[in-house]
């Protein structure tokens, strides 16, 4: 039988996702989350209160019980809380032009603020967390995970063996940095899971048009995908694209009405959820207006201390495109940012979603490369990369020094729906193989590699991809602090900062830096002005031979 006319086995599909949900289950339930977990990692401090708020006080501001709350459970304060201070809605009529007048003053209440960060998922949170504690966190992931797989492998089965399907999807999730993020408490897993689901009602007609579930084979699973995607748009604005291939779809199909239909059915849920926002903070944007991100110090940890000397200023209502779009620098910076994506050391595209770049090249090389709309999926996904590398050209792998590329996350679904049915097995294990070759030493142990991430790319097979220049303030070494390792001022005339990227140099004494014999040491050397060469020299208490590499040639 061909490999495109092989039946789906729901048999098979319930099988393996049920074992990978009692194996994720019994992980999430049983761990402690704040022990094991190593305390607070990227911005978990907001989703954690926010999801605690939602669960126990029914509303989704921060007040002192909510200090109080997170304390008793971290023993520690919300490190890199981010909250703003709200506005009220006063909206009257007049006889007299402009005949409505909106007024937007400061919240009346001093007791209370307002988280800066997307409130869909610690709501959907919210009563894992009441079941469960922290655990409930990891519980949600586990099952929207077990989802991703169930409904990756059943696209794939449509037209594939099912052994080929299941070995590839779970390659996609489990050979790549993914598994990482389960132990995150943030949006990130919720994120990849809503654009998935979202572009499976959308597709899987297309590769089993009499499958089975009717509302799978009409539009209302088109509009529930708009929608899914206006959600994963109001929690990661980056996503604003991934609605186009449907509407493109429509449309290329001369069903015109049907693609406006699916287009308003996304305005509208991305809208009505930054209209509740504005209705509950009295902004639009969550990260926009007067928002700060604290550290050390806390609002109303003690009397009369709320706001005022506390905190930095953390608002994100506009786009630096001056600085960013400048044409001296632009076409440089692009073409090495685009480099950087595909291969660089610590976000790299290729090592650390792998499957993913075997999907796009087994579609390439397969006659599915003449489906529109897997064009238009392709280029959906290579707008929104290219996007991002064009707003935030020193901050597109998430910022804070994650594993991986963490804004690529809810963009990578989309490419799994690219994947051609294949027929033998050498492809899904090429992706096992190549992709676990980065990432193995990340998943064995998540937490670990959740918050010690610059002490995944001490070895490896990453040790040998370039290192992203362009983000070197946002590289996951900057997150050492026992040593500081990024930023490390060696002289003063002309400036010249060190970011020591791993652990066999040690930073500079007065007289120097050690670096351990029999070692690679990768140094970052940054000057204010450009350098025509460099000046090193070295000594050792027993005989040795040192290289030295500075992009040019290599001495030894």
């Amino acid at each position: 039988m061909g490999a495109e006319s092989s039946p789906p086995s729901r048999a098979g599909a319930v099988a393996a996702t049920s074992v990978l949900l009692v194996v994720v289950l019994a992980a999430a339930l049983s761990v402690d989350v704040v022990r094991i977990g190593f305390g607070l990692k990227g911005d978990e401090a907001t989703y954690v209160a926010m999801a605690l708020s939602a669960a126990f006080d029914h509303d989704l501001t921060y007040e002192r019980k909510d200090l109080e709350r997170f304390t008793g459970l971290y023993q520690s304060g919300p490190e890199g809380l981010f909250v703003k201070r709200g506005r009220s809605w006063r909206i009257r009529t007049q006889r007299a032009s402009p005949f409505v007048r909106i007024a937007r003053p400061a919240d009346p209440r001093t007791d209370r603020l307002y988280f800066g960060k997307a409130f869909v998922y610690p709501v959907v949170a919210a009563p894992f967390v009441r079941l469960a504690g922290l655990n409930g966190f990891l519980l949600l992931h586990a099952l929207l995970l077990s989802g991703v797989v169930l409904c990756g492998y059943l696209f794939l089965a449509a037209r594939a063996r099912p052994v080929v399907a299941l070995t590839y999807t779970l390659a996609f999730v489990g050979a790549t940095v993914v598994p990482v993020y389960l132990v995150f408490l943030t949006s990130d897993i919720f994120n990849l899971a809503t654009v998935f689901f979202a572009y499976f009602l959308w597709l899987y007609k297309e590769v089993a048009p009499r499958g089975p579930g009717r509302f799978l084979r009409t539009i209302a699973s088109d509009c529930a995908a708009a929608a899914l995607l206006g959600v994963a748009t109001f929690s990661k604005p980056i996503n604003l694209l991934l609605i186009a291939p449907l509407v493109l779809w429509f449309w290329w199909r001369r069903r015109w009405w049907a693609g406006i239909a699916v287009g308003v059915v996304f305005v509208l849920a991305t809208a009505a959820l930054f209209g509740v926002n504005a209705i509950s903070s009295g902004e639009f944007n969550y990260q926009g207006g007067d928002r700060k991100t604290f550290y050390a110090h806390y609002p109303f940890e003690a009397p009369g201390v709320v706001w005022d000397g506390l905190g930095t200023t953390a608002a994100t209502d506009d786009a630096d495109a001056d600085n960013v779009l400048q044409p001296a620098e632009f076409a440089n910076r692009l073409a090495l940012n685009l480099k950087y994506f595909v291969v660089g050391r610590h976000a790299g595209f290729v090592p650390y979603f792998f499957p993913g770049a075997v999907a796009i090249v087994a579609w390439l090389l397969s006659r599915e490369r003449h489906s529109p709309w897997r064009w238009f999926v392709c280029a959906a996904f290579a707008a929104s990369v290219v996007g991002i590398l064009v707003l935030a050209p020193y901050t597109w792998n998430g910022g804070g020094g994650p594993p991986g590329n963490r804004y690529l996350l809810s963009l990578y679904p989309v490419v799994f729906f690219l994947m051609p049915p294949v027929g033998t097995l050498a492809v899904p294990m090429l992706a096992w193989i190549v992709g676990t070759l980065f990432t193995a030493h990340m998943v064995v142990n998540p937490f670990v590699a959740a918050k010690y991430t610059y002490l995944m790319f001490e070895r490896g097979a990453a040790r040998r991809l370039p290192v992203e220049l362009t983000m070197a303030n946002d590289l996951p070494m900057a997150l050492s602090s026992s040593p500081i390792r990024a930023r490390i001022p060696y002289r003063n005339d002309p400036l010249m900062l060190l970011y020591f990227l791993d652990q066999n140099a040690s930073p500079p004494e007065p007289a120097g830096m050690w670096v351990t014999g029999g070692r690679r040491a990768d140094v970052i050397v940054r000057t204010e002005d450009p350098m025509d060469h460099l000046a090193v020299s070295a000594e050792s208490p027993i005989p040795t031979v040192l290289t030295v590499s500075v992009g040019a040639e290599t001495v030894s």
